[in-house]
């Protein structure tokens, strides 16, 4: 083939020079970058069918993507590019020890995507594996499909203290979510290279369990000083007056009083975290809180045949019932100046008289109490599940 064609008419001479050159390769390149497999080649007066046929060992399972034409020493030549359909696998661990493999497929047919974070089926490198991202060119004679599976898991695990015993744990997943302990009370979704994200806040106790489990409450106590009130006592009290000289003597009967005190005892306050919204006492006898005070009553029949009744209450007593809390007789006639008198009121001979005391509440020393209880909403789940805090304050009631 004339390759090129030149004159020179230097000197009355014409010089005519006629290149002529027989169709052949001049080169062959071969590059295995990354697995995509291209071949260059550089030929003189060829087709692509020419090119195909004279390196078909070299480039069977190519397909053409480029020619371009060029000069080399004055002569045309043609540089054919030829990539391979055969694809590449590309195997990475970079977050977090995760597994991550990039898969190139080349083809002459246009490719089709896959939902993103499919997996399983065709075209899955690996059990487990989930896809990511996937990148679709089918704009040339050969089509690329880069698709990026990762193996899912955590990332991240973060644990901060809230209050009380109350851990808020922030643990990201790539790719797909996992299980998490406790309530959920927020989650977002993000990417890192492309690969989806998955950040889930739940709420934990120390021990790492849910806050709610029965078995982890209550999920913090404290050893704190509390206010309590003893009840005051009230007694029947004895005593002989006599009178000077030994005139008269007075066996007198009424009501003594032991005054209520206030004292700071040493309680402990636990916290719980319940779905229930209910108050719920975890000791035996509940809540310290008399409704019931005690009460005295004395009544009989006065000197001179004066009936008498007296009815007291007493709030903030108890009454002891260790002590005899009732006497009931009949009135001392007299004989040898010795009389009863009941409440200040003597009483006549013979003639009957009771006085007793009742009521209130038992004795608290020695007993466990509830001494307050609070319940709070806490937060609401991402489902909108409603959790309360419980506060609840006991203790062992001291001897007074």
């Amino acid at each position: 083939y004339l390759a090129s064609y030149s004159v020179d008419d230097n000197d009355s001479f014409r010089q005519v020079q006629e290149v002529y050159v027989a169709p052949g390769i001049l080169s062959v390149r071969q590059d295995f970058n990354n697995g995509l497999k291209r071949v260059s080649i550089k030929a003189f007066a060829m087709t692509d069918e020419d090119v195909s046929s004279e390196l078909s060992g070299v480039i069977d399972g190519h397909g053409l993507i480029s020619r371009d034409e060029s000069d080399y020493e004055g002569i045309k030549t043609s540089t054919f590019d030829y990539q391979s359909s055969e694809g590449s696998f590309t195997e990475e661990y970079d977050l977090n020890g995760l597994k991550t493999i990039t898969i190139t497929e080349l083809s002459a047919e246009d490719f089709t995507p896959r939902a993103i974070g499919s997996s399983g089926g065709f075209g899955t490198p690996q059990v487990g594996l989930y896809l990511g991202t996937q990148d679709i060119d089918n704009g040339g004679a050969i089509k690329v499909r880069v698709s990026v599976w990762f193996e899912s898991g955590k990332l991240s695990v973060q644990r901060s203290s809230e209050s009380d015993g109350v851990y808020r744990v922030t643990t990201t997943f790539l790719g797909r979510e996992g299980t998490v302990v406790g309530p959920i009370i927020a989650k977002t979704e993000g990417d890192i290279q492309g690969l989806k994200t998955i950040t889930v806040v739940s709420m934990q106790t120390a021990s790492g369990s849910s806050i709610t489990n029965p078995e982890s409450q209550p999920v913090a106590t404290h050893s704190i000083l509390n206010e309590f009130t003893y009840p005051g006592v009230v007694t029947i009290n004895s005593t002989t007056l006599r009178g000077l000289g030994g005139t008269y003597t007075f066996k007198a009967k009424d009501f003594a009083l032991e005054p209520p005190t206030v004292s700071r005892v040493r309680a402990t306050m636990k916290i719980s975290f319940k779905t229930e919204g209910a108050i719920l006492y975890t000791t035996i006898r509940g809540l310290w809180n008399p409704t019931s005070w005690a009460e005295g009553k004395s009544r009989g029949i006065g000197w001179n045949y004066s009936p008498f009744s007296i009815a007291r209450g007493f709030r903030g007593y108890r009454i002891n019932s260790d002590l005899i809390n009732s006497f009931t007789g009949y009135g001392i006639p007299g004989t040898g100046n010795v009389f009863d008198m009941i409440s200040g009121n003597r009483i006549y001979g013979n003639t009957e008289y009771n006085i007793e005391v009742s009521g209130g509440p038992p004795d608290p020393s020695g007993n466990t109490y509830t001494l307050d209880y609070s319940v709070s909403l806490a937060f609401q789940d991402i489902d909108g599940v409603s959790y309360y805090k419980h506060r609840e304050i006991t203790a062992i009631i001291p001897s007074r």
